[in-house]
């Protein structure tokens, strides 16, 4: 059977076929054909994490001899008073309350390395103060309230309202130095690399400092991981917590340099599982410069005699590897190991 020439077909098949109707769409599905592609391989490789150990939210009960290696001033699950640090005892319920207005006119000194007039030479040394509570290893139930939203240039890539419940599993971190611990939290439950974050906290005798984040989130079908080394580690609760005390910390790594201001805004009372517990609120804003730009803003309501924050709220706007995203989620712990 003979072909007709392309001159001798329908008008609507010869515009059909015109060069410049073809090639670009030619070109669009070879362009979409490669992001399928590309998002397929990212997705079928798995997530390594560079710090804390490679098991990801790993449950279990904690060994003895991590157990005995508690600091002293952690908070055993019998309930027995405790020590607040420079302070008089209290109760596993609280420390002695300290208001915005209430006229105290205590301030912080220098703890450690990292001072509140913002030295950065990173967490002290062991001895001075006592040391803050570490947290019970274990899983934790989180309520949560939130969205999150992606865009590839003008195009939007995805827009997710996170599931209303998630947990935050904490365990020791491997590896790390001792009073460091793995904080690893799945917003979408079951469904691994959609959303995880994995920070890792060291805690010390001048307070709680932030050591490592990573975060893996999988949108458009394509999975990618971001994760800073902290250098020095970033302070996140200044020990003794006294309402007013402001600090500053400058550091990251290549990916990403963050410059954070914190302040202690105020104390109130979250109940958990019936109990109620004193937590100091602590406001920190933080500028990102880097190959990861942007703006996070972070409230944490931390609570000295369980070593957590009950509740915490991020408002977080940046941009990497031609992707801008935006994050505004709030999660509360509803249930403890």
């Amino acid at each position: 059977m003979r072909v007709p020439s392309r001159a001798g077909w329908p008008r609507w098949a010869r515009i059909a076929t015109t060069p410049w109707l073809v090639s670009p769409v030619l070109v669009l599905a070879l362009l979409v054909g490669a992001f399928l592609g590309y998002g397929a391989w990212t997705r079928s490789q798995p997530t390594h994490y560079t710090r804390g150990g490679d098991a990801f939210a790993a449950t279990g009960v904690p060994s003895p001899s991590a157990t005995a290696s508690r600091r002293p001033g952690s908070v055993p699950r019998s309930g027995r008073s405790r020590h607040r640090p420079g302070g008089k005892p209290t109760s596993p319920r609280g420390v002695t309350a300290t208001h915005p207005g209430s006229g105290s006119s205590a301030q912080p000194g220098t703890t450690g390395g990292q001072s509140s007039s913002g030295g950065h030479t990173g967490p002290p040394p062991s001895g001075g103060s006592a040391a803050p509570a570490q947290p019970a290893v274990g899983t934790y139930t989180l309520a949560v309230t939130g969205s999150e939203h992606v865009k590839f240039g003008p195009f939007s890539a995805c827009t997710n309202s996170f599931p209303s419940e998630s947990q935050l599993v904490v365990r020791r971190a491997s590896g790390e130095p001792a009073g460091s611990y793995d904080f690893d939290q799945r917003y979408y439950p079951g469904s691994a690399n959609r959303h995880d974050e994995r920070h890792i906290y060291h805690y010390t005798n001048g307070g709680v400092f932030l050591a490592f984040e990573q975060a893996t989130v999988t949108c458009g079908g394509v999975k990618q991981s971001s994760a800073v080394n902290y250098s020095p580690q970033q302070k996140r609760v200044q020990l003794p917590l006294t309402v007013g005390a402001s600090w500053h910390n400058h550091g990251g790594d290549g990916n990403r340099t963050e410059d954070a201001t914190s302040k202690v805004v105020g104390t109130t009372q979250l109940t958990v599982n019936g109990r109620s517990y004193l937590t100091y609120v602590i406001d920190t804003h933080v500028d990102m410069t880097g190959d990861e730009k942007g703006t996070r803003d972070q409230r944490w309501w931390f609570s000295p005699d369980l070593g957590v924050p009950l509740k915490w709220h991020e408002s977080l706007k940046g941009s990497r590897s031609g992707a801008t995203y935006s994050e505004d989620v709030t999660c509360t712990v509803v249930g403890t190991p």
